[in-house]
């Protein structure tokens, strides 16, 4: 009976020294993440997405600008905007998720600018309210360690990498399969119908209503692509039918008209997006001072 009591309580100060020790270690690393800056990518663009969304939900102050878009609007470098901007395109997404987490969030900025390349794609109706709505959601609200920017793995990554796009600089696509992309992407343009059209300029009305009910001011820009597959007739078709809902006279296009060198038809290049990212500030700026006049 004195040896399975003894051993009780040697069992229990393990136990004791195991919290212990965890316990230590969790605030270790929680003052770690919270005071030593990591800039911080994911390993795959799921979880690029989750941390770009996170970020923004979890940041204190409410950005003025904010872009929504798709991969292609990624190469507008987050570096080379204003700090009251914010870049919350999502790679694998549509345009229309973007605007959904800006609903579900409630922190509206002043300035929504809207990539219309991806209106086209259907949104995710469960990624942002799995974000926003579980317990995790608290969890992870007032105990940032916890975060998916905060992984160990992550971190750790993240220090050896310069950018979360891993393949961003050298990725090159030879010439036979560029043009297989190219073909790929002029066959899903054609395969767009007109009921397509109709069900996203609908959607995106009421995304537009919401948003200008409560003062925000909608932007509309197109990201460049390769130059072939803005000749192709649905393009052209799509652009009119967004143009007589959503007027010139009532909303801002930023266009872009230069031809642009591409990854794989629709990707900007490093170079090119550095170029557009100069490009999209000043047009920015020069319709933002406009707008005021």
């Amino acid at each position: 009976m004195a040896l399975l009591l003894h051993l009780s309580i040697l069992d229990f100060d393990m136990i004791k020294k195991s919290l212990l020790t965890a316990s230590v270690l969790i605030i270790a690393y929680w003052l770690y993440v919270t005071f030593v800056p990591v800039n911080t990518r994911g390993q795959s663009f799921y979880q690029a997405n989750s941390i770009r969304t996170e970020q923004f939900i979890f940041q204190e102050q409410i950005c003025r600008k904010v872009i929504v878009g798709t991969s292609l609007s990624l190469m507008i470098f987050q570096d080379s905007l204003p700090s009251d901007f914010y870049n919350l395109s999502l790679a694998g997404m549509s345009t229309f998720d973007g605007l959904r987490m800006l609903q579900l969030s409630q922190k509206l900025p002043d300035y929504i600018f809207v990539e219309i390349n991806g209106l086209l794609k259907k949104e995710n109706p469960h990624y942002f309210q799995k974000t926003l709505t579980t317990p995790s959601y608290e969890i992870h609200k007032y105990f940032s360690f916890t975060r998916e920017e905060n992984f160990p793995a992550i971190v750790t990554t993240s220090s050896l990498r310069k950018n979360w796009y891993p393949y961003l600089k050298n990725y090159h696509v030879p010439e036979g399969i560029f043009l297989e992309f190219i073909q790929g992407s002029k066959i899903m343009i054609a395969s767009i119908t007109e009921q397509q059209l109709n069900e996203s300029v609908n959607i995106l009305k009421s995304y537009t209503d919401y948003f200008e009910s409560k003062g925000v001011k909608i932007i509309f820009f197109e990201m460049p692509i390769n130059h072939s597959l803005l000749e192709e007739p649905n393009t052209f078709i799509f652009r009119k039918v967004l143009y007589k809902n959503f007027p010139h006279d009532r909303y801002s296009y930023i266009t872009y008209n230069k031809k642009v060198k591409t990854m794989d038809g629709l990707h900007l290049t490093e170079k090119e997006g550095m170029e557009y990212s100069s490009f999209f500030r000043k047009e920015v700026e020069r319709q933002l001072e406009l707008a005021i006049e």
